[in-house]
């Protein structure tokens, strides 16, 4: 009963994106827990509660992610360092579309940079909760192969 009510405090917004990325994906638990945990921090999600925060300015401003853009620009530091970033990974190449709060006002083409998340990224137990709960892994050739329960589909 306590990791049902635990698993009713998973944000709606990363729901989907969690389950696209377990839905096939190969390896033990951590590594499937990790990959999605990754992919978490480095994107933000559809209909996220985020602060716009205008680097000029510091003025900040809530919205909602309305849309994720392909950025296909590649600036002139990317070029350099072959898109990864001192850290060593990969640079991420996402815009987002962003809708204020109380306003029919879109801001287009926003860089990672120039929003902050409001809520914080669910712990690795409740991802792994969520994912137990959402997904079911098949040994396939000696390596597990994740897929959603049917009812998930």
């Amino acid at each position: 009963m306590e990791a049902l009510k635990q698993l009713k405090t998973f944000p709606n917004h990363f729901k989907e994106p969690v389950l696209k990325c377990v839905h096939k994906a190969k390896g033990n638990m951590k590594e499937v827990t990790d990959k999605c945990m990754k992919f978490l921090t480095t994107h933000y999600c559809l209909q996220e509660d985020v602060v716009i925060v205008n680097t000029k300015s510091r003025k900040k401003s809530p919205g909602v992610i309305i849309e994720v853009l392909k950025n296909v620009d590649v600036d002139a530091d990317e070029k350099e360092n072959g898109g990864v970033n001192p850290a060593g990974t990969q640079v991420s190449r996402w815009k987002y579309s962003v809708q204020l709060t109380g306003s029919d006002v879109v801001l287009k083409d926003l860089l990672p940079d120039e929003i902050k998340r409001k809520t914080k990224l669910p712990s690795k137990g409740l991802l792994k909760m969520f994912i137990k709960h959402k997904a079911e892994r098949l040994p396939v050739d000696g390596k597990d192969i994740w897929l959603l329960k049917v009812n998930n589909l």
